[in-house]
């Protein structure tokens, strides 16, 4: 019998989530916060729940794909009095690994199986059901949904209990933040010189510096005159981007070991995203806070200095 899914939260990486299973033949329950989120969908074949209740009460396994921690609490909360025996909770949205355990005592208590699913890939991974899937949970859990993840992912791996997906995926936050934040002071340091720019920074993505960061920022700076996309939508992806960086060192701490440099890096992502930067395309208005707060940075690494 083929399982009825159920998808709550209809974003960039949710509707391409959707798209795929109803590709493969599974029966897809969906809700959003905006139901105009799911009309797609819905055209595509999918049933439209007005509220998670009715959702979780038609399928078999529920997918989360949502903005935050507290989305997913929200959720939960709005499906305390379901009985969720024999169900599987799979939530794909990057949250600290404590609030996954907590979520799945939750969860069990009310007689239903929890797995955390954070992804990566971005929405062409989405779109072309090749994402990388760290999953947490019981791996009895893991194994009756594993078809499902791999009709939305390519490579899939079973990494631990509950919470073990969400800490891999601190640590990849936790790495791409900082990397970031680095390319974007390289690249406002190599404009201070003489050199061309762009020349250098194909030099540096043919080295030992060479990376996915390195080559995404590349090429966003080699298009930058000329490609004026996505710049409605750029808050998005760094309010993004910032909640993963603060979920990731806060995470970090409550382990018992810091990770000061991320810290560091997810306080200059804070600040672009509350600065006017955020209307730059991402990652690019990382580059362009930090050239344009240079003076003040300097300003303050001479006074403590003097004291």
């Amino acid at each position: 019998m083929v399982s009825k899914i159920g998808l709550v939260g209809i974003g960039r990486m949710g509707h391409f989530m959707g798209l795929n299973l109803l590709r493969a033949g599974y029966p897809l329950y969906v809700h959003d916060l905006r139901e105009s989120a799911a009309s797609n969908l819905v055209q595509q074949g999918a049933v439209w729940c007005d509220r998670p209740s009715t959702l979780f009460e038609s399928v078999d396994i529920v997918l989360f794909s949502l903005f935050d921690s507290s989305s997913v609490r929200d959720v939960i909360e709005k499906v305390k009095a379901c009985d969720l025996t024999g169900k599987v909770i799979v939530d794909t949205t990057t949250i600290p690994p404590n609030d996954a355990q907590a979520y799945a005592q939750t969860i069990e208590k009310q007689g239903g199986n929890f797995i955390d699913a954070p992804v990566t890939g971005g929405e062409s991974g989405a779109e072309n059901g090749s994402l990388t899937i760290m999953v947490g949970g019981r791996k009895e859990v893991f194994v009756s949904c594993q078809d499902i993840l791999e009709t939305i992912g390519d490579d899939v791996y079973h990494l631990g209990p509950v919470g073990a997906g969400q800490a891999v995926k601190m640590a990849n936050q936790g790495i791409m933040a900082a990397a970031f934040v680095a390319v974007a002071e390289t690249i406002n340091y190599l404009e201070s010189t003489e050199v061309d720019v762009s020349n250098a920074l194909k030099v540096l993505s043919q080295g030992a510096a060479a990376s996915s960061i390195l080559s995404n920022i590349s090429q966003s700076y080699a298009d930058a005159a000329n490609d004026a996309d996505g710049q409605a939508n750029t808050r998005h992806y760094s309010s993004l981007f910032e909640k993963d960086a603060r979920y990731a060192w806060q995470s970090a701490e409550q382990s018992g070991y810091p990770t000061p440099m991320v810290k560091l890096a997810h306080n200059t992502l804070h600040q672009v995203v509350e600065s006017a930067s955020y209307q730059l395309k991402f990652p690019l208005n990382i580059l362009y806070w930090k050239r344009h707060n240079k003076t003040t940075a300097m300003q303050n690494n001479h006074r403590n200095e003097l004291m």
